[in-house]
């Protein structure tokens, strides 16, 4: 009987021991910070962190209406995860990394960082960005999510752990963008905890033509190097088209081919607000075929340096499908056919100066002949064709011309 009474004694005593065991384990494992992973999501001491989003966008992937005729993933899904999203570094062509992220349940005197690397394809740091507690939006502190974005221009950064000189484009190869958001709890000051996500980002170069091309050009022929192609093989596809119904030829010089597509946007597109009703003027699904081949030679081009994937205006599909947008709708399709006719053009953004004097914001172009740099607003061409001011009333000004009714805010 005692035996047995000192045994259940034991019994309880160890139990009550394992309890205040458990206890004491449980508060340490709150002091050190040991931190619950969970795919991409990171939780502790009723704070929880993850990053909901990590992608690139190229160039002015975001320019123009968002409106679409209908479902983009119905026709576009194939192109948007394929090989051509590349990144070719070059001057005017940028790549915004773009981190979403969401922190809920921390308190004011945590601290967390947010931060945006791309790796080499060994794991080595080349371009690196942070930003911290301070500098965050304020909306973080409602337990909202929080947007961080950085602009890389393809150059390495300075003290790289790739060794590669500062200020000079990366080569090519399997790059990886990585995000991270790291958080540093008031209560123990100890290792931060870490969530991580990264995404593949394949990197060409002009540079990386093969002496392939050398052999299929013959001594003294002209070749066509680094024409800007948008890499959405529907845009590029339809460009080509709308170049053979503008009447270019490869012989022309730069400023008829310029003039032609600048007619050709002035007759065939449209300024419109809205496009949900607006007439589709290529069956892009029944041009697949078509644009599978038309795959097949660009991308042999790409490699040869031919062409480049400037990835800019790649949101401008639903408005050549239509011919038709806003200001900065038309302006960036008729950049697109301006780079795929050879010619170096981009965007301008401002005011228009009306008469009245009232400015609003307005969209048009610049072209560079041979050397020197014009202006054309084919969208008020558009708005004004058939109304008495003749066909090229904004054809070809000046930067002194231009000024005296636009105020220029930016170039791209």
């Amino acid at each position: 009987m005692t035996e047995r009474s000192h045994h259940a004694g034991f019994g309880i005593f160890g139990l009550i021991c394992f309890i205040c065991g458990i206890l004491i384990f449980s508060e340490g494992v709150s002091a050190s910070q040991s931190w619950t992973f969970n795919g991409e999501t990171y939780e502790v001491n009723g704070i929880e962190m993850r990053i909901l989003s990590l992608q690139t966008k190229f160039g002015d992937e975001n320019a123009g209406s968002s409106e679409n005729p209908e479902d983009p993933e119905k026709i576009n899904a194939h192109d948007s995860a394929d090989s051509r999203r590349i990144f070719q570094p070059g001057p005017g062509n940028d790549l915004t990394l773009e981190l979403l992220g969401q922190i809920l349940g921390f308190g004011s005197s945590d601290q967390f960082e947010l931060k945006l690397r791309v790796l080499n394809p060994e794991g080595k740091m080349v371009y690196s960005i942070s930003k911290k507690q301070e500098e965050l939006a304020e909306d973080m502190r409602s337990g909202t999510q929080v947007s961080f974005q950085a602009v890389w221009d393809g150059k390495a950064k300075k003290g790289n752990a790739a060794g590669i000189p500062a200020g000079t484009y990366v080569p090519e190869g399997t790059y990886t963008v990585e995000a991270v958001l790291k958080c540093t709890l008031a209560v123990s000051g100890k290792k931060p905890g870490k969530v991580r996500k990264t995404i593949p980002l394949q990197v060409s170069s002009e540079s990386s033509r093969s002496s392939e091309e050398s052999q299929e050009t013959a001594p003294g022929q002209e070749v066509e190097r680094g024409l800007l192609y948008t890499g959405n093989l529907y845009i590029d596809y339809i460009a080509e088209l709308m170049l053979k119904e503008a009447g270019l030829e490869s012989s022309m010089d730069a400023d008829t081919k310029v003039k032609l597509i600048y007619h050709y946007m002035t007759t065939h597109f449209h300024h419109m607000h809205s496009i949900k009703n607006a007439e589709i003027l290529y069956d892009v699904k029944a041009l697949r075929p078509e644009i599978v081949s038309f795959r097949k030679e660009t991308d042999r081009k790409v490699k040869k340096g031919l062409i480049i994937y400037s990835n800019r205006y790649s949101s401008t599909l639903w408005h050549m499908v239509v011919r038709g947008g806003v200001c900065s709708d038309n302006a960036a399709c008729y950049a697109v056919l301006l780079n795929h006719a050879g010619i170096e053009a981009g965007t301008c953004r401002g005011q228009y100066i009306n008469m009245d004097g009232s400015r609003p914001g307005h969209s048009w172009n610049y072209a560079i002949i041979d050397g020197t740099k014009w202006y054309y607003d084919v969208d008020v061409e558009i708005q004004n064709y058939g109304k008495g001011q003749g066909d090229y009333y904004w054809y070809r000004k000046s930067r002194t011309e231009a000024e005296k009714t636009h105020a220029f805010s930016s170039e791209s």
